[in-house]
């Protein structure tokens, strides 16, 4: 065999060899892209659910706030951070995964639910008041604190008794809440009513 022979020959190995290796390598390179990828994508989803798990925390120390302390600036609080959970959890609804798109549309639909209660209930604290000169309650504080100096202009100390004895029961109701003192309520104010017919 001639030595050009050989030399053709193992250059032809030495060709092939290079593009064996060469596929491989390509191969690999895409194999490794592809899970890069989802690796990407899984962190990505990992981020959303951290995210949206923070921001839980933060819609729920906003509803406490704004209950313990009926300030409207909690609500405002609140909405931004539902408005970002919700959005997170779109997101989530979206993912190629289907039990992360199923978790995150039912955390998404969850998530209205609760919006719209907790609404429901700012809607009705809002008409009750938020302290005592708002809605409701400073609408019966007003009407009280008139009857009380129509009392004691009119020098009816009877009156003036009667009315404070009512404003008592009212105060004991919306401190402790319980409909015992609205039982007291009403027969202070059929006394009342009994006081200012004679």
């Amino acid at each position: 065999m001639l030595i050009s022979t050989k030399i053709l020959g193992q250059a032809l190995i030495g060709v092939a060899g290079a593009v064996v290796i060469g596929t491989v390598v390509f191969l690999g390179q895409n194999r490794l892209d592809a899970d890069l990828e989802r690796t990407r994508r899984a962190t990505e989803m990992q981020d959303r659910a951290e995210r949206l798990d923070r921001t839980f925390l933060m819609m729920r120390r906003a509803e406490k706030d704004f209950l313990l302390r009926m300030v409207e600036s909690y609500l405002t609080q609140y909405e931004k951070a539902r408005e970002t959970a919700a959005g997170l959890a779109a997101e989530l609804a979206a993912a190629p995964q289907p039990t992360i798109a199923s978790a995150g549309a039912e955390v998404g639909r969850r998530l209205a639910e609760s919006g719209q209660a907790f609404a429901a209930m700012t809607t009705a604290y809002r008409e009750f008041g938020f302290d005592e000169n708002q809605g409701l309650m400073g609408r019966l504080r007003a009407s009280a604190h008139k009857a009380e100096a129509d009392a004691t202009a009119a020098g009816q100390p009877q009156l003036t008794a009667a009315i404070l004895q009512l404003r008592r029961h009212e105060k004991d109701f919306l401190l402790r809440r319980d409909d015992g003192y609205l039982k007291k309520f009403d027969a202070a104010v059929a006394d009342l009513n009994t006081r200012l017919a004679d």
